[in-house]
């Protein structure tokens, strides 16, 4: 209603019976009236009270996610035209090749039911959503891959990396993800070398059949990851690991890990990994099978492999049914002496 005044209302009244429905008086909020207004305060308490400029649903474009058609190129031109695209539940899922969420820009869904199937036939490291820059926000989805008819081990489903082209990459949410059938990782987040990507966050990541992580991190500072749980995994649940040059990895903190293992290792000690919290890390190859296919590349028969960290802390640790060692920590001359505390 309206006034500014207190308004009593009967029990069992409808606005057809209590003032009817109109100018001054009940005013009509369907489900996406709602959202739309909702997802306008967000935005806006998220950009500093700023004017949202555009919002549009991709639905407004024609496209109602049959599962048939590749959408990539309208996502495209939604972000071209809109600084924030909804993509409601689809028909079926949304078939793309690859899609871009440009920096300053928002992807609102509908939850884990907002669907993103990925084409057959991918090119290699072609990634499913990537972050384009900074100030982004993706919202909760499905990730669904070709990891029984692909070739790559580079076709993530949300990939998050700063280069040339992005320049760093500061302030990215992301909701919660479902990845299943990957050629690749659910989350990937990295750098190329002389770059750096800033504060992200992410919800709850689950894994389902993919080939590599569940979350795979080759350079950042500051991750914030509520939680990592799934079965039929490659790797690792989270495998934090900077590439030769790249530089570190630090301030990462993750509530929960649920799986077969985790790696917090680096190859160099100028590429050092610091101050990773974990809350709750329960291990056991019982938690996640292999996937289907298998990733024949590695087999990890140690729960965690650590490595040139500085600081790592894991408050409750829990190991089952390894074949070699439930910590391997690799020291080599020259390289780091690991700090990781815990219990």
């Amino acid at each position: 209603f309206p006034s500014h005044d207190s308004e009593v209302v009967a029990a069992g009244a409808t606005p057809a019976t209590s003032g009817g429905i109109g100018a001054g008086a009940w005013v009509d909020r369907t489900d996406v009236t709602l959202r739309s207004e909702l997802i306008s305060s967000v935005l806006r308490e998220r950009s500093g009270n700023l004017a949202l400029r555009d919002f549009a649903s991709i639905k407004d474009y024609g496209v109602n996610g049959d599962g048939v058609t590749d959408v990539s190129s309208i996502f495209a031109l939604a972000f071209s035209e809109n600084d924030v695209v909804y993509a409601p539940t689809p028909e079926k899922s949304y078939l793309i090749t690859s899609i871009a969420v440009p920096a300053g820009k928002s992807l609102i869904t509908d939850g884990l039911s907002t669907i993103f199937k990925q084409s057959s036939a991918v090119g290699v490291g072609v990634r499913m959503i990537n972050i384009g820059g900074s100030n982004v926000y993706l919202g909760s989805c499905t990730c669904i891959g070709n990891i029984a008819t692909g070739t790559d081990e580079q076709n993530h489903a949300i990939y998050i990396h700063s280069d040339a082209t992005t320049g760093n990459i500061y302030n990215v949410t992301v909701g919660d993800v479902h990845g299943k059938d990957l050629r690749g990782d659910v989350v990937y987040i990295g750098n190329s070398t002389g770059y750096m990507t800033y504060n992200v966050t992410v919800g709850d990541v689950v894994y389902d059949n993919i080939l590599r992580n569940g979350v795979s991190v080759i350079g950042v500072d500051g991750l914030t990851i509520n939680s990592i749980t799934g079965n039929y995994i490659g790797l690792h649940a989270i495998d934090l690991e900077p590439n030769v040059g790249s530089g570190t990895v630090k301030n990462v903190t993750v509530g929960r890990v649920k799986g077969r293992s985790i790696g917090i290792n680096s190859p160099t000690a100028s590429d050092y990994i610091d101050n990773v919290k974990i809350g709750i890390c329960d291990l056991s190859t019982n938690h996640a099978s292999r996937c289907i296919p298998d990733y024949t590349v590695a087999n990890i028969k140690d729960a965690v492999q650590i490595r040139n960290v500085k600081y790592a802390r894991i408050d409750i640790l829990k190991i089952d049914s390894y074949e070699k060692f439930a910590i391997n920590y690799v020291y080599n001359p020259g390289e780091l002496k690991d700090i990781v505390t815990g219990k």
